[in-house]
């Protein structure tokens, strides 16, 4: 297949590599945007499907890991909603100041 220029040359158009995965003009558009940033000056297809690639991986673990501190937070609420309030500890007195005095009692936390 050939297209016919301004000037009515004929330049050869070929099929796009369709072992590429698909992108979009903004992954594109960010892709450049980085490889600018990053000073490089000349792009070729394969850098900008690596850096798209790179960023996808990036964007898939920050999910990951968002999601995994939700869970957690959710956990550690939950958990200690289950557990009672602790009655306030007594204040220290004459009494457990002296040497062998018996410590008062703490609330144990259960683990399941």
């Amino acid at each position: 297949m050939f297209v016919e220029g301004p000037d009515g040359a004929h330049w050869p158009a070929t099929f796009a590599d369709l072992g590429r995965p698909r992108i979009s003009l903004g992954e594109h558009r960010r892709a450049l945007a980085a490889l600018r940033e990053r000073g490089v000056r000349l792009t070729d297809e394969q850098l900008i499907f690596d850096t798209i690639e790179a960023q996808r991986a990036l964007v898939e673990s920050s999910a990951l890991t968002t999601k995994a501190a939700r869970r957690e937070a959710e956990r550690s609420r939950r958990s200690l909603a289950a557990t009672p309030e602790r009655p306030p500890l007594p204040a220290p007195g004459p009494e457990l100041a002296r040497a062998g005095a018996p410590l008062p009692l703490l609330a144990v936390e259960e683990w399941s």
